[in-house]
């Protein structure tokens, strides 16, 4: 029977670490006399005996190498340092991958403390300073694999610039964040300009929250950066409207047994970039009534809402009488304040404005009706028409707006108006019947370079959204175009074309004058 055994000894402190006992007759090897989780840090000494023979091997320690990395740690302007790990064995070599070429070649424990940190690197190591950017490699040595690995590291400047707009809890402040990469060399220097051009603010190595006092209109902020090496980076943000927008409504005011207003409600809208963001549900401002008719009060706002689709805040301040009242918005953490004026007038029962009806020819037509008074929101309904026509009458609508169908002769179409507060107003209108549509003509006098108040007067058909007035200017000179409308109609919309010319001016609002500069003879249209 052959007897065997192996046993391991700790090289360095020789000692029996552990001893294994193969099983009888033949055996090659195996599990059995394996010998596993061994520290590292050792070497050992390994003795195989039998009845007959003794043989021993020593095995150097395969130190793990701590990690398989080429770590840059600074850079400069034209240079970096780099830390290879060591492998506890040996020296550590870095090479140029450009031109494949050996840098140099340090001891493995060359650098034994982390100059960062203070503490000693974990597998040793070697680093080098004032390398030019570009790439390198190094060998390291992987315990497992018992072989050296190639580790490659490409190092560049780093260039790395980002802004982005953010939010302060004051209206009269508005704030950039400005990131620089963490090893751009300092110092840091962020420069805010406004849209015109002027200079908002300029930081240096101030952190990363920088304000500015806040451009009035929305606009664009350019931001200027720039790091220790003197590269620059341009970026643009969009400043919302940061300062109060608001509108003031007054809502009910029905006549009741409060009084002829009594039982409204004042209603305020204001943006979320001065009223506070959505912030869960809380704004970050306040709406109070201060002043009723010139006498000192304190009457806060009573619900505030949060409008999702407009991104606004609604506060409301309910049951208000009859008066002039002062609310003050205080806005933010630093409480900016605005002031606004609002008179709620006595209640006034609802009257319909028209005072005919046109029609031309037997075409169809339109019928707007508008109010005076009452409290919005409004209900129309035709009651009648003389001759009668059944088909108009359809019971209440919420537009003021009727189309009286092609082929009608009608001599009076009688309407009636309900406001919010149920009163309403029953009016009966005659319809006055043209016998033509056709765009008028503005002659001009050939013998006067210009015509002066010259009045156009003009019965349209709204059915066809659109009237025609056709003029010619035949001689270079300023062509001005007042559009007004008469006490008994309106005019909603104008546009006026330059023929022979790719352009064209389009005006929503008619009370204001249109001049055009004509250069050479041509024709117009309204």
């Amino acid at each position: 029977m052959i007897c065997s055994q192996d046993e391991e000894y700790s090289f360095s402190s020789r000692k029996l670490v552990e001893c294994r006992q193969a099983p009888s007759g033949v055996y090659n090897g195996g599990m059995t006399t394996n010998f596993q989780n061994l520290p590292f840090g050792q070497d050992y000494y390994v003795i195989v005996q039998d009845g007959c023979y003794r043989d021993s091997a020593f095995f150097k320690d395969k130190t793990s190498a701590g990690g398989s990395e080429l770590n840059p740690f600074a850079w400069h302007c034209n240079s970096f340092d780099i830390h290879a790990d060591g492998n506890n064995y040996d020296t550590v070599c870095l090479w140029n991958a450009a031109t494949n070429s050996l840098v140099s070649c340090k001891k493995w424990n060359d650098t034994a403390i982390n100059p960062r940190t203070g503490l000693p690197w974990p597998s040793g190591g070697a680093e080098w300073y004032g390398l030019p950017y570009g790439e390198y490699y190094a060998y390291i040595y992987d315990p497992c694999e018992d072989t050296l690995v190639r580790i490659d590291s490409t190092i560049r400047y780093p260039r790395s610039f980002s802004t982005s707009l953010n939010y302060t809890c004051m209206v009269t402040q508005a704030a950039i964040i400005s990131l620089f990469g963490p090893e751009a060399p300092r110092p840091h220097k962020t420069e805010i300009f406004y849209p015109n051009g002027q200079l908002a603010a300029t930081y240096t190595d101030a952190g990363t929250y920088l304000t500015y006092p806040t451009w009035p209109q929305p606009g664009t902020i350019t931001i200027i950066q720039e790091d220790g090496c003197g590269y620059r980076d341009t970026s643009l943000q969009v400043q919302p409207m940061i300062l109060p927008v608001r509108s003031i409504t007054f809502r009910g005011g029905c006549p009741g047994t409060a009084g002829n207003s009594g039982g409204g409600d004042i209603i305020l809208t204001g943006n979320a970039t001065a009223y506070g963001m959505q912030n869960n549900g809380i704004p970050s401002s306040s709406v109070t009534i201060i002043k009723k008719d010139n006498q000192l009060v304190n009457i806060p706002h009573n619900a505030a809402q949060w409008l999702a689709a407009s991104q606004q805040w609604m506060f409301t301040i309910s049951n208000l009488q009859t008066g002039t009242y002062i609310l003050e918005s205080s806005l933010g953490c630093a409480g900016y304040k605005v002031y606004d004026t609002i008179e709620i007038k006595p209640y006034v029962y609802p009257i319909q404005d028209q005072t005919h009806i046109t029609q031309c020819g037997t075409n169809s037509f339109a019928f707007k009706d508008s109010v005076t008074g009452g409290i919005a929101p409004f209900t129309y309904e035709i009651l009648n028409t003389v001759p009668y026509l059944s088909s108009l009458i359809t019971g209440p609508q919420q537009s003021g707006i009727f189309m009286i169908p092609p082929g009608s002769s009608l001599d009076t179409v009688q309407l009636r108006v309900i406001d919010a507060c149920g009163n309403g107003h029953v009016k009966s209108f005659p319809v006055s019947h043209l016998a033509s549509c056709l765009p008028l003509e503005v002659v001009i006098n050939p013998d006067r370079d210009h015509t002066e108040e010259k009045t156009i007067r003009v019965y349209p058909n709204p059915a066809t959204k659109q009237f025609t007035i056709a003029f010619s200017q035949k001689r270079k000179a300023e062509l001005l175009v007042i559009p007004g409308a008469s006490s008994d109609s309106n005019v909603f919309r104008s546009s006026v074309d330059r023929s022979r010319r790719p352009e064209a001016l389009h005006d929503q609002m008619l009370a204001s004058r249109r001049e055009l500069k004509e250069e050479d003879e041509e024709d117009a249209e309204m």
